[in-house]
């Protein structure tokens, strides 16, 4: 019986966490970090720490504000080094397994992550679901202009930000994603874009000339947004990375024909200029089939062929939704500009670029007996030459109802 009650006291131990290392209270958890050029050092690293217990304010009377985020900066030779000042700062034990976002600014991720993304991988400190993002800002400036509205902590924000990105399938936000592209040999990643947003709406004498058409043609990126309002963090647009190099940006709409191209989109609406550019079309577009490849090679060359199902259905149609030859018309309408950018995309990752941002490389490879007569093939060097040919279905998604 004595020696049944022992065993009860030691698990009890060991399950409630007395040690120093395991205590929660004990322990100070970073849920963001970001990546700057420093001044002093190579490098400036910015950590997010959560603070649930911390006082909250409130304003005139009314409901108590959400607790504000403890946010420390060091300089340091690597990442690692400036961990380890943490703990002449901080009391409590460093833990780096609740980070949600890792931000790369745009200068460190021009230079390269390599070293940064293959350390996080070998420490096993951070988790392999951890998100990375490029800011268009100072990384440290994007962090410390997160103030969420809707969420009562910041680390809240971050998952609930972060994860509209995951919906839309896109793998490379994940940290163990762009640790394996990078390895390969020639690949490409499409990263999300965070910035800061100078939050306030321009006058009539300084409003932009460069007006969006319609949400064909909304190519801004985070930070540049048109807009008020509390919280100037944003998330739009994706930095191009090139092995472990960002080589460019897209837009809001280009980002989303990536997605759609490559099987990754998640259904959204967009208003549409139509027919004359004088009225707004609104519909819902969705990818309800997956798109299909084909691709062979002729004489060293590769020839790809993307067919591209795409639904749609209209939100505000006005005169169109009733009218079958309408319908039809504004569906090829819709083929051509989706035709049309996807060519121009395609285009300058092939002659500016030379990155397969589509990962076409993949599709190539059951043409090959084995690793060594693929790698001879030297996608790298025959991706710019590669001719590739797009082509988009529009359908409406429910239209006999609609007749």
């Amino acid at each position: 019986m004595k020696k049944a009650v022992l065993l009860i006291l030691l698990v009890s131990l060991f399950l409630g966490g007395c040690g120093y290392g395991t205590d929660v209270e004990n322990q100070a958890y970073v849920i963001a970090v970001g990546i700057d050029k420093g001044e002093s050092f190579p490098i400036k690293a910015s950590f997010v720490f959560a603070n649930p217990g911390g006082e909250n304010s409130s304003e005139g009377g009314g409901a108590p504000s959400a607790p504000k985020p403890d946010i420390v900066t060091v300089e340091a030779p690597t990442v690692f080094s400036a961990i380890r000042k943490l703990d002449s700062i901080k009391s409590k034990a460093i833990n780096l397994s609740h980070t949600k976002i890792v931000v790369f600014s745009k200068d460190i991720a021009k230079k390269g992550v390599k070293d940064y993304l293959s350390g996080f991988a070998a420490s096993r400190d951070f988790r392999p679901n951890t998100y990375v993002c490029v800011s268009e800002s100072k990384a440290e400036k994007y962090l410390r202009s997160v103030k969420p509205v809707h969420e009562t902590y910041i680390e809240k924000y971050f998952d609930n930000i972060m994860q509209k990105v995951a919906e839309d399938k896109v793998n490379e936000a994940y940290l163990y994603y762009l640790y394996y592209n990078m390895t390969e040999d020639f690949s490409g990643s499409v990263v999300p874009l965070v910035g800061v947003n100078k939050n306030e709406l321009p006058k009539k004498e300084d409003a932009p000339d460069n007006k969006q058409k319609d949400d064909f043609d909304y190519e801004v990126r985070a930070g540049k947004i048109i807009r008020k309002g509390k919280n100037p963090a944003e998330v739009l647009g994706s930095a191009i990375f090139k092995n472990d190099k960002m080589i460019g940006t897209l837009g809001s709409f280009h980002t989303d024909l990536i997605r759609l191209m490559g099987n990754e989109f998640y259904p959204r609406n967009y208003s549409i200029a139509y027919p004359e550019k004088s009225d707004y079309v609104t519909i819902r577009m969705d990818q309800q089939e997956r798109a299909e490849v084909h691709t062979e090679i002729k004489n060293g060359v590769a020839h790809i062929k993307i067919n591209v199902p795409v639904s749609i259905e209209y939100v505000d149609a006005g005169k169109i939704e009733n009218h079958t030859k309408k319908s039809e018309k504004f569906c090829r309408h819709l083929e051509n500009i989706l035709e049309d950018d996807a060519e121009k995309l395609i285009e300058k990752s092939q002659k500016e670029q030379n990155c397969d941002i589509l990962g076409l490389g993949s599709s190539l490879k059951c043409h090959f007996t084995d690793v060594k007569e693929w790698k001879k093939f030297n996608w790298k060097e025959k991706y710019s030459k590669a001719r590739i040919k797009v082509s988009f279905r529009v359908v409406y998604a429910d239209f006999e109802e609609a007749n």
